[in-house]
C-alpha cells in the first residue's frame, strides 16, 4: 500500500512537470514542440530571460503540487485523528460499562464467596449430609472462576483504553517467584504436581511493577498446572541469555500445543482445543494480559511448544531494569 502512495506521487510529480515544459514554453515560443527541442538540443541560444521564466513557470507548479500533496495528507490525518478519538471514546464507553457490572457482579459473589467458605469450614457447626459439602466445594469454586473472569475481563479493557502507569519500584525477581509458586501451591499440589525452582544466577533485583509481574507469573504458573497430567513436574529456571538478560523459563509436561494454534496463541479469547488431551477451562485472557504487563516492562514473552512434548514459557526483561541485589 506505502509503495503504491509513493508510486502514484511520483507519477504526479512528473505530470506537473510535464506540463510546466510544455506549456511554459509555449508561452515563450507559441509551438510547443519545437521549443522542447530547442530547449533540448540549442538552449544555450535561449535567452537567460527565457530560460528564467521557463524554470519559474516550473518551480511554480511544483508548489502547486507540493500544496495539494499537503492538503490531502493534512485531511488523511485528520479523519485518521478523529478516528482515533472516536474509538478511544468508544473504548471508554466500553471500559466505563464493564466497571459498572462488575461493580454489581462483585457485590453478590463477594457474598456467595464468603458464604460457601463459612459453609465449608463448618463454623456454625458440621454440615450433614456430607453429599452438601461437595455441592458447597463446587458453589465456592465457581464463584471465585467467575469473579477471575470479571477481573480480567476488567483487566483487558482497561489496557486497550488507557496509557498504564507503572507503580515501580525494586523487586527480587526470586522472591516474587517464590510468591507465585506458593500461590499455585495448592492448585498443583491437589493434581501431585511439583513445581521446581532454579536459579543459576546471581539474584536479580529488578526496577519493575511488583503486583502486575506476579500477576504474570501466577497467571502463566496456573496455566501450566492446568494443562499438566497429574504427577508431572513444572521446571522454573532463573538464568542469563547471551545478551545479559535476565531471562525465567517456565516449562510443563503437559501435552503440547500444535505449530498452527500457536500463531494465534496471544490473541484475547483464543482457546486451544485439547480436549482431547486434557480438560482446560477459561476464556483464553491469561496469557494476553500476561505478555501485555511484561511488553509495558520493555522485556518480551515467547510460547514455545510441540504435541505431547510440554510447553515453555521463556520471559525476558532487559538490562535496563537490571540492578544487583544488594548484600
Amino acid at each position: 500500500m506505502i509503495k503504491k502512495v509513493v508510486n502514484s506521487r511520483y507519477i504526479k510529480f512528473w505530470i506537473f512537470l510535464l506540463f510546466s515544459i510544455v506549456f511554459y514554453s509555449g508561452l515563450i515560443y507559441v509551438d510547443a514542440l519545437e521549443t522542447i527541442y530547442d530547449f533540448t538540443r540549442e538552449y544555450e541560444e535561449w535567452e537567460l530571460d527565457e530560460l528564467l521564466l521557463l524554470l519559474l513557470g516550473m518551480a511554480f507548479n511544483y508548489l502547486l503540487f507540493l500544496l495539494f500533496s499537503l492538503k490531502s495528507a493534512s485531511a488523511k490525518a485528520l479523519s485518521s485523528e478523529r478516528e482515533i478519538t472516536q474509538l478511544t471514546m468508544e473504548n471508554g464507553a466500553k471500559y466505563e460499562f464493564l466497571t459498572s457490572m462488575s461493580h454489581e457482579l462483585r457485590t453478590p459473589l463477594n457474598a456467595v464467596i464468603g458464604f460457601s467458605e463459612m459453609m465449608r469450614n463448618e463454623i456454625f457447626g458440621p454440615i450433614s449430609p456430607e453429599k452438601y459439602k461437595a455441592y458447597i466445594d463446587d458453589i465456592h469454586e465457581s464463584s471465585g472462576q467467575l469473579l477471575t473472569i470479571i477481573d480480567k475481563l476488567l483487566a483487558l479493557s482497561y489496557l486497550d483504553t488507557y496509557k498504564i502507569t507503572l507503580l515501580e519500584a525494586e523487586q527480587s525477581v526470586l522472591s516474587l517467584l517464590k510468591e507465585s509458586i506458593e500461590a499455585s501451591k495448592i492448585q498443583a499440589s491437589s493434581k501431585g504436581i511439583e513445581i521446581t525452582l532454579k536459579c543459576s544466577c546471581e539474584d536479580t533485583v529488578l526496577t519493575l511493577d511488583p503486583a502486575m509481574i506476579k500477576k504474570s507469573f501466577v497467571e502463566i504458573l496456573n496455566n501450566a498446572v492446568l494443562n499438566s497430567p497429574e504427577n508431572t513436574e513444572i521446571f522454573i529456571k532463573i538464568d542469563r541469555d547471551l545478551h545479559k538478560r535476565l531471562r525465567i523459563t517456565i516449562q510443563d509436561q503437559g501435552p503440547g500445543i500444535s505449530k498452527d494454534a500457536l500463531r494465534g496463541i496471544f490473541e484475547p479469547f483464543n482457546q486451544i482445543d485439547r480436549n482431547a488431551l486434557t480438560s482446560s477451562t477459561g476464556l483464553g485472557l491469561g496469557l494476553t494480559i500476561s505478555k501485555r504487563y511484561i511488553e509495558l516492562h520493555g522485556g518480551s514473552l515467547r510460547l514455545k511448544s510441540k504435541i505431547r512434548e510440554g510447553t515453555t514459557v521463556t520471559i525476558t526483561f532487559p538490562t535496563i531494569r537490571d540492578k544487583p541485589a544488594q548484600g
